[in-house]
């Protein structure tokens, strides 16, 4: 069965009227300054269809009547398969799933606790253990690996990639660090042919825009290979409050929004109804220090507005919840994450990144805190089910057979609702004071590690097929297998 999403769309921060302004202000900046493009073939495109072209300076103009008529062209549903169906998701408008995220440069040590930078083991280690968590239905390699710095160009993305997929049947979804062709046909190898992966992509590609306004020659080439392929994009604008976007929130969204926009219809102007996602992760900077912030208060709020932008559109959102300025798992990681993961999530974010293991602004990934931030996802997922009003539900006939005086706890009513009505983790301390104290007085990071020490020890994820990793290897001798 796959996950086509939980409903949400509770959290509202913009009336109609506001997202109309919105919207408005955002076309005219594509028909005003516009966006610059690196692309010679790109920019005889966009003359092609209809847009304003300077090939001087590089910039396209776009009327909002020409825009629209591409955006409407962009599926307003993406599919992402599994390597086993039960794990296919669906991203589409006010519904939520949750995504783990990448790449920090640095980890925790899962044995010392020391901060180092990444390794492909710690890929492996947490890939392995999001396959098993309940709450993280697509997964990305969490952390750089030093060990792939020495390696030829295009050699370290197949072994992200290939690390990835040999310890998850979940979709994923990944940076395009380098030129893809060999991702691609390393992909075309698992799923089947050229044609299985274009009819049932198990892998989708992050790249990004130049905050204000760009794309560079770099990003447009990646894209476009990943496009003809039949891989869905996800082309990410991250403009930043203060530094390369308008300091107020109102400008920051319109200026979000205008590159959006813009990624959308760029896909759209290469193959019409390729599968692609309204996607930007919108930062600030502490003024004081001019430190980038993404684990800011107000990025619940932004995800909230773009949520509703992009409902307007009728596309699906790639957004951001779970992140923390903190250093560590502590209370102001918990308070950041829960705020953050939970207003995403309240305003139906859709597809929402970095909820699973990320601490000090996505600089630092932590195993134990993938445990708790799962825990955070459930939390914010039994929230949006609500209450569940029906026949059964309301029980008055229960309470009527029991009367006054009575208690419920023998009830067959308790015994089938008693397991599924509240939300429960094994990681959440609810014994009484000796009994916590007996066994312990652990912490929940403590809880979390012994959790994650389970997964590591017990899960065995599916790999791919003998076979299938003895074509991949011989091919790419540059290969390491890490289980």
């Amino acid at each position: 069965m796959s996950v086509t999403g939980f409903g949400a769309n509770l959290y509202q921060p913009l009336s109609m009227n506001e997202v109309k302004l919105i919207h408005k202000a955002a076309v005219n900046v594509l028909g005003g300054c516009g966006f610059m493009v690196e692309n010679e073939e790109c920019l005889k495109r966009f003359e092609e269809v209809g847009c304003d072209v300077d090939f001087e300076t590089q910039i396209v103009r776009v009327s909002e009547e020409l825009l629209m008529d591409y955006v409407k062209k962009a599926p307003s549903r993406v599919r992402l398969y599994g390597r086993e169906t039960k794990h296919d998701v669906v991203i589409e408008p006010n519904k939520v799933v949750f995504q783990q995220g990448g790449t920090a440069v640095n980890i925790y040590d899962f044995e010392t606790g020391e901060r180092r930078t990444g390794k492909l083991t710690d890929i492996a280690q947490a890939i392995k253990i999001a396959d098993y968590l309940e709450n993280l239905h697509i997964v990305e390699p969490p952390v750089t690996a030093t060990e792939l710095n020495d390696l030829e160009d295009g050699d370290k993305d197949i072994n992200r990639l290939f690390t990835t997929v040999n310890n998850t049947t979940k979709p994923i979804c990944m940076g395009v660090w380098e030129d893809p062709k060999h991702t691609i046909e390393m992909a075309r190898m698992i799923a089947g042919g050229k044609e299985e992966l274009r009819e049932k992509p198990f892998v989708g590609f992050l790249s990004t825009c130049i905050s204000p306004l760009k794309a560079d020659k770099k990003n447009i080439d990646w894209v476009k290979q990943g496009i003809e392929a039949g891989i869905p994009i996800f082309w990410i604008g991250c403009p930043t409050l203060g530094l390369s976007a308008p300091m107020s929130l109102a400008g920051l969204l319109v200026q979000s929004v205008a590159e959006c926009l813009f990624n959308v219809f760029f896909v759209q102007t290469i193959k019409a109804g390729a599968p692609t996602v309204f996607s930007v992760t919108p930062n600030a900077a502490d003024m004081r220090t001019m430190q980038c912030l993404m684990g800011y208060t107000e990025m619940g709020v932004m995800s909230g507005a773009l949520s509703q932008m992009a409902s307007f559109y009728n596309l699906p959102l790639y957004s951001t919840g779970g992140l923390t300025e903190s250093k560590t798992s502590d209370i102001q990681a918990g308070i950041e994450k829960s705020m953050m993961t939970l207003l995403a999530t309240l305003s139906g974010g859709q597809y929402i990144h970095d909820v699973g293991g990320f601490l000090d602004s996505t600089f630092t990934y932590s195993l134990d805190q993938m445990i708790i931030d799962d825990v955070i996802n459930g939390m914010a997922l039994r929230i949006l089910r609500g209450i569940e009003v029906n026949k059964d539900s309301l029980a008055d006939e229960v309470i009527n057979s029991i009367g006054p005086g009575g208690h419920f706890l023998y009830h067959e009513h308790t015994m089938r609702h008693m397991r599924g009505e509240m939300y429960n983790s094994d990681l959440i301390e609810r014994r009484i004071w000796s009994e916590w104290n007996d066994d312990g007085a652990k912490d929940m990071k403590e809880r979390a590690h012994e959790k994650a020490i389970d997964i590591l020890e017990n899960h065995e994820p599916v790999r791919l097929p003998e076979e299938t990793v003895k074509a991949i290897t011989e091919k790419y001798p540059a290969i390491k297998i890490i289980l």
